[in-house]
């Protein structure tokens, strides 16, 4: 299809639908949105208030929904797999919103599904220009190899209008602040040094009933092209972070912030190193619009002419079962 628009089926009309994936469809060239389904007429009445596009209501009887080129799944994440079956099945390509499964068993199950080699996962962070510059530096060992990451995300946050639909939601049922927020970060981990392999050394969670506001986890990742990497995870909801991710080398350590529009810095390991700010000519985002963008451009360059692509849902089990290893060790009950 070189040269079409792709239709696009949306089912969810929350909040991550509205406010980013269709401003960004609806401004692609390569993109026409088809419908928009949900179980809520009231959501798809909110939702379209400010985009023109067609609704389906979704009923008891099932998802008679018309066909498309490719369906965006933005639904909670312990409802995915009859969608995944009626459109596998079809061989409709499907995008879903992060976490991808809510159990490595049920990554693995769900890749089962006919049509699972065109499933895809969401992690967007994957294309901001400081995560792919990071990959870079580790894939190409600038600074010798890399010996230890640091990943701190989170503050205080209350309950605004701005805090995550699952904030307060257990965490296994798809909240807490590792498997909504922090599964971003444990993804970056993998996609910047290529590991696939992981040990859980050490985790702590802060938990209110089983929701967990603070996670903290010493791990070490390795592949078959890296050597062994200790990392140091650290992501809450209830205290300060410095959003930061830091990378120490053999010759350096280099460190960015953890928002898309992050610089690099870097310093010799000699004690009066001081930081200094360096830039690289990397094709990535330097917002949240672009990164959704770029995700998107990725998967349908993809389908249409089997280019690489950086959001098969098959790479990403490591990622759904370091945090499943994360809740087993610091949640034994």
């Amino acid at each position: 299809m070189s040269g079409k628009r792709f239709r696009v089926g949306i089912v969810g009309a929350g909040a991550i639908t509205s406010l980013v994936h269709l401003p960004v469809l609806s401004a692609y060239g390569k993109t026409k949105i088809a419908w928009l389904a949900d179980v809520s007429r009231d959501a798809l009445t909110r939702t379209t208030q400010s985009f023109d596009v067609p609704i389906e209501v979704i009923g008891d009887g099932g998802y008679d929904l018309p066909d498309v080129d490719v369906v965006l799944v933005a639904t909670p994440v312990h409802s995915r797999k009859s969608l995944l079956e009626h459109f596998g099945n079809r061989s409709i390509p499907v995008l879903c919103e992060k976490p991808f499964a809510l159990t490595a068993d049920d990554h693995r199950s769900y890749l089962s599904i006919a049509g699972s080699d065109q499933f895809f996962c969401g992690y967007m962070r994957r294309t901001y220009a400081s995560i792919r510059l990071l990959r870079l530096i580790v894939s190409e060992g600038w600074f010798g190899n890399l010996r230890h990451l640091q990943y701190s995300e989170g503050g205080r946050v209350g309950k605004t209008a701005n805090s995550s639909a699952t904030l307060d939601r257990s965490y296994k049922e798809g909240g807490g602040v590792l498997r909504d927020l922090g599964c971003h970060g444990i993804d970056a981990v993998f996609f910047i040094t290529g590991a696939q392999d992981f040990r859980v050394d050490a985790s702590s969670l802060v938990l209110d009933d089983t929701t967990d506001r603070q996670v903290d986890a010493r791990f070490i990742v390795w592949g078959e092209k890296m050597n062994q990497t200790e990392v140091d995870f650290s992501i809450s909801w209830i205290g300060p972070q410095s959003n930061q991710i830091t990378a120490t080398f053999d010759n350096a350590i280099v460190r960015c912030g953890i928002r898309p529009d992050s610089t690099l810095e870097m310093k010799s390991r000699s004690e009066n190193g001081e930081w200094r700010k360096f830039s690289v000519d990397v094709r990535g985002a330097s917002s949240s619009y672009q990164a959704f963008y770029l995700e998107w451009e990725n998967i349908l360059n993809h389908l249409e002419s089997s280019a690489a692509c950086d959001f098969k849902a098959s790479d990403m089990i490591p990622t759904t079962a370091l945090i499943d290893q994360i809740y087993a060790l610091g949640d034994p009950s």
